[in-house]
């Protein structure tokens, strides 16, 4: 299923907790638009998947795409 809005050739994929209240968040407005997505299970005591980042709460939004003929990987997170 294609989001409402055009995302592109970019791959989504959420590091979360599945009972992290943010992350349903997360998680209910990416399945509301529509976006395909990863979820990666972050081990809640190593974060051993949360090794590409000094940042280790959740979630983690990375999002891998092009921008023309470049490549980008963005890494989305919210510090209180």
């Amino acid at each position: 299923m294609k989001g409402i809005l055009d995302i592109g050739d970019q791959k989504l994929t959420l590091y979360q907790f599945q009972s992290c209240p943010y992350c349903c968040k997360v998680r209910a407005t990416l399945d509301y638009f529509g976006y395909p997505y990863d979820v990666v299970e972050v081990n809640s005591l190593t974060k051993s998947q949360m090794k590409f980042t000094e940042y280790k709460k959740v979630p983690v939004l990375v999002v891998d795409g092009k921008n023309g003929s470049e490549e980008f990987t963005l890494v989305c997170f919210n510090e209180l």
